[in-house]
């Protein structure tokens, strides 16, 4: 039986998008688990209270991670009902001005660590007969664009993943699904809010909530406003997401 509350783990989510999923996730009455880099005493008090666990971790540290999952793991019965592998390494130049560690982290944190937290829930989430892995990539994966070489390749990495895993989930049929949600920026590379902020930040919500009920798997879905979509068509996104993502 699917549990009304569901154990929802949120990588990155001391802050920004994470902390707003993890915020929407506990009013609608789910208990949120948070890995992070940010020590807890930094998060705002009415935050700490709110989460039912948190562990500070470098998510490029794989060691470490496996540490945090195993740990979560026997302090929550087993059971991790949902995954959001939202936590981003965003480093913006010329592709020549990265070095050999810049280049490694960025693969780790935006690919390697949501791959390696879903080989290890899958598992039990396939004997559990239920889960959904919602990874959060961007639009800017759709297409590349200079200085964002690492970024935009270790995003559409994590969609095509996710389109693939999906597809021998569908066909498994064990209550499980993965999909991606690519939302547009809604930050500067310093940080400053943009324009369609909130926005962005809500309809993001919005469309975890409805994977959290839905069967669909392997989805990479698109989040940004209609003006930005027409204006991304204009330059042949929508002709370069259907030849790669869409499913088949």
């Amino acid at each position: 039986m699917v549990p009304s509350s569901k154990n929802v783990l949120i990588t990155g989510g001391a802050k920004g998008l994470g902390a707003h999923l993890a915020r929407h996730l506990c009013a609608e009455g789910h208990r949120i688990l948070v890995l992070d880099r940010t020590a807890v005493e930094d998060l705002a008090p009415d935050y700490q209270q709110m989460l039912a666990q948190y562990m500070t971790v470098d998510l490029g540290d794989e060691l470490a991670v496996r540490d945090c999952i195993a740990g979560m793991l026997a302090s929550n019965e087993g059971r991790i009902d949902v995954l959001i592998n939202n936590a981003g390494a965003r480093s913006f130049q010329e592709f020549s001005a990265f070095d050999a560690y810049e280049i490694e982290r960025c693969i780790q944190v935006n690919f390697k660590t949501p791959l390696l937290l879903t080989h290890a829930l899958l598992p039990l989430m396939k004997q559990n007969g239920y889960g959904r892995i919602i990874n959060i990539g961007s639009l800017s994966g759709f297409r590349g664009y200079g200085s964002g070489s690492l970024y935009c390749s270790t995003k559409a990495a994590l969609a095509v993943f996710t389109q693939s895993v999906g597809s021998e989930l569908a066909a498994s049929g064990e209550g499980v699904t993965i999909n991606a949600i690519c939302p547009d920026s809604f930050r500067t590379r310093e940080g400053e809010e943009l324009p369609g902020f909130e926005e962005t930040l809500k309809t993001t919500a919005r469309t975890v909530d409805t994977l959290l009920r839905s069967r669909t798997n392997g989805e990479v879905i698109p989040v940004a406003s209609r003006r930005r979509l027409f204006a991304e068509a204009s330059v042949g996104l929508r002709k370069h997401t259907s030849w790669l993502f869409k499913r088949k």
